[in-house]
């Protein structure tokens, strides 16, 4: 069997294990094999991907499998070089499980582990349903699974040398391929990746047989579907679980790529390169616009192996990626708003609003274009990470809820409020870092800044006080009233009537330059100034529902 991985329907023992299609050959791919060992320790749960990188944090290693018969002499002259082989190399990442039958009264299964001093474990297959997945022959048979549970080599007889010569070259090959893999994290759902090395094979397949094939995107102003990956270009690759690869290859410590005007998906060399230190001699390079993809955009700072990236550019032209950096480096020179701006968190990811960004600088809070469906994002309408006022939200959201809340870095202005108003006309009033959850699939918002309406009457403090020459006076009210605001000297004597009108429910300020109902200077002082409001329906005989009076003072 060549192409395909051949499948077993696997029990919780390996005495239910049934495999279809015949016994694995050299390339194919394993499916996992779960089983109880009799020894170290009888009922030991054992699974082969226990010791796969997919499902143990990247930790990959190479598998031996040894079929053996009790009682075969071979078996029993082979037992102790099979430890010794396990010893030298357990440390570099060899895992071993030995799979026997034939047990005669000699030996019982705990008995043959003790007699020869062997530490890996062994299950029973007195059934032969292990030795039936690798072979219709006969033991000692030895198999050899690289990173990938891929067989690297499967044959019957004995791995003393001479005869074993070819089995311990295809270990030490596999083990040193181990140590020079680049592991590369993926999420369950769709990713941005790259060829961080010099494949031999650098088909999807290939490079990361976990993925569901078919779905490899370039971007050439739009999305394009791939079958290779080429080293300096990202991608964007869907995995159907969340776990590791491991790209086996020689290093690459240089790439020039060539940019288009706009955004491009780039990917790195072999080792983590910052930033600002890729070669950018003509200055092309949009600053701070490489980002990332960690299930939304994320800014990043560096170029890390095996990951894609979007980066933006004002025209076309050529950067180098190089392993310590080179001259002519990324520009890095502009003021980034964001950082005294207020910050939206929709889902943990920040959109930023509150601030006004020049107009040649808005390149800069541009992100890139929006991931495949079913990817979250989040992004104001223009495309931008950042607004200034009103705002329309884009929301491509694969999640049931969103959860949003608000960090103020601006002062909040005590006569406004800033809300989210959804699709349907709900309001919520954005307060400092208390979030409240949206139900549903949620695919737009409006984030707005909207006047309060004040709860009760008040004239505040004249600011500044004292003043010189010009002071400003503000009140509230909460619903329409004939207001008035006067000022009168010590005396009780009105010196500047400032209101005498009808308002609306609201906040209201006036300034005073310090003079008279004649525009004439005031000299040096104290003073009063009283608000009074009443009814607009009350008749020519007012009945006030506030009055308030304060001081202030003018120097000259």
């Amino acid at each position: 069997m060549q192409n395909g991985v051949k499948k077993l329907i696997i029990g919780c023992l390996l005495a239910n294990l049934v495999f279809a299609g015949g016994t694995y050959e050299i390339d194919d791919l394993v499916a996992d094999i779960s089983t109880e060992t009799c020894y170290p320790e009888n009922n030991n749960e054992w699974s082969l991907y226990d010791h796969f990188g997919n499902v143990n944090g990247g930790n990959y290693q190479v598998i031996w499998v040894i079929l053996f018969s009790a009682s075969s002499h071979v078996s029993q002259i082979e037992a102790e070089f099979t430890e010794n082989i396990f010893n030298q190399y357990r440390d570099n990442g060899l895992a071993v499980i030995a799979a026997g039958s034939e047990w005669e009264d000699d030996y019982s299964c705990d008995e043959w582990g003790t007699e020869f001093g062997l530490s890996y474990p062994i299950a029973d297959d007195s059934n032969m349903n292990f030795r039936s997945l690798f072979t219709d022959g006969s033991v000692p048979h030895h198999i050899l699974l690289d990173h990938q549970m891929r067989i690297l080599y499967s044959a019957e007889g004995t791995i003393i040398p001479p005869t074993g010569n070819e089995f311990l070259n295809v270990l030490d090959n596999a083990l040193d391929n181990l140590e020079s893999l680049t592991i590369i994290s993926h999420l369950r759902d769709w990713n941005m990746v790259g060829l961080p090395v010099n494949a031999t094979d650098p088909s999807q397949t290939s490079v990361f047989p976990g993925s569901v094939e078919g779905t490899l995107f370039s971007f050439a102003e739009t999305y394009v579907n791939e079958n290779e990956l080429v080293s300096g270009e990202g991608y964007w690759l869907y995995f159907p679980y969340s776990g590791h690869s491991a790209l086996n290859g020689n290093d690459l410590n240089s790439l020039t790529i060539t940019l288009n005007a706009g955004w491009n998906i780039v990917s790195g060399i072999s080792e983590e390169t910052d930033f600002s230190e890729i070669s950018d001699p003509d200055q092309i390079v949009v600053p701070g616009s490489l980002y990332g993809f960690d299930g939304t955009y994320v800014n990043s700072l560096s170029l890390k192996p095996g990951k894609g990236y979007w980066i933006n550019a004002f025209s076309e032209g050529n950067i180098t990626i190089t392993s310590g950096g080179t001259s002519g480096k990324v520009r890095s020179t502009f003021s980034y708003h964001t950082q005294e701006a207020n910050v939206l968190n929709i889902n943990n990811r920040k959109l930023y609003f509150g601030v006004s960004i020049p107009e040649n600088e808005s390149v800069y809070y541009q992100l890139p274009p929006k991931p495949p469906i079913g990817a979250f994002d989040i992004r104001f309408d223009t495309h931008s990470k950042i607004a200034n006022g009103l705002g329309y939200i884009e929301v491509q959201n694969n999640e049931e809820n969103l959860t949003i809340s608000a960090e103020f870095n601006i002062p909040e202005d005590p006569q406004s409020n800033w809300i989210i108003i959804t699709s349907a006309g709900m309001e919520y009033i954005l307060t400092e870092n208390i979030p409240f959850e949206l139900k549903g699939q949620i695919t737009g918002l409006t984030l707005k800044k909207v006047r309060k309406m004040p709860t009760q009457y008040s004239l505040s403090q004249n600011f500044p006080n004292p003043f010189n020459p010009a002071t400003t006076l503000d009140f509230e009210i909460p619903e329409q009233g004939e207001v008035s605001l006067i000022v009168y000297d010590l005396l009780g004597k009105e010196i500047r009537n400032l209101i005498l009108n009808k308002l609306t429910a609201g906040f209201h300020s006036v300034q005073w330059n310090g003079t008279d109902n004649y525009g004439n200077l005031i000299s040096a002082g104290c003073y009063f100034y009283q608000l009074k409001v009443s009814s607009p329906f009350s008749g020519p005989q007012p009945e006030y529902q506030y009055i308030q009076t304060r001081k202030m003072v003018l120097l000259k």
